[in-house]
């Protein structure tokens, strides 16, 4: 039975997650439309986002498979391939926090664009001041 269960919480935790993100998303842009915004013409660019999600998992996965070998279960091919998949997850790690300017640059932007956007769609009124009435 633990070896249905293992792998089908796996399996459940990545739907989960997924359908997190999606969700997210599309709450984000059914808020922009009820305001009137296209998402479309306000995405910007933002490096480095999916950097650190690949990251953690090729980290997770190799120190998963370093632990495996430290503990007697795995071969020495089994420590190159965990040292190889935990190495290339701390550098795309690395790459996240170098690019962190370029994200907040993006999102600065991306915040700019929807403001404009906004503004163009419900203009402030202007308040006339007007005279008292003369009787």
């Amino acid at each position: 039975m633990e070896g249905v269960l293992i792998p089908l919480g796996a399996f459940a935790m990545v739907v989960l997650m997924v359908w997190i993100v999606i969700s997210r998303g599309h709450k984000e842009r059914m808020e922009l439309i009820k305001q009137g915004i296209n998402p479309e013409t306000t995405k910007v660019s933002t490096p480095g986002t999916a950097s650190l999600l690949w990251g953690l998992l090729l980290a997770a996965v190799g120190l998963g498979m370093v632990i495996t070998f430290i503990t007697g279960h795995g071969d020495d091919e089994t420590l190159a391939f965990g040292l190889v998949f935990l190495l290339g997850g701390v550098g795309l790690i690395v790459y996240y926090v170098l690019t962190k300017p370029q994200r907040e640059r993006a999102m600065r932007l991306q915040e700019q664009l929807i403001t404009a956007q906004a503004a163009q769609l419900r203009p402030e009124k202007k308040v006339e001041s007007e005279g008292t009435p003369e009787s």
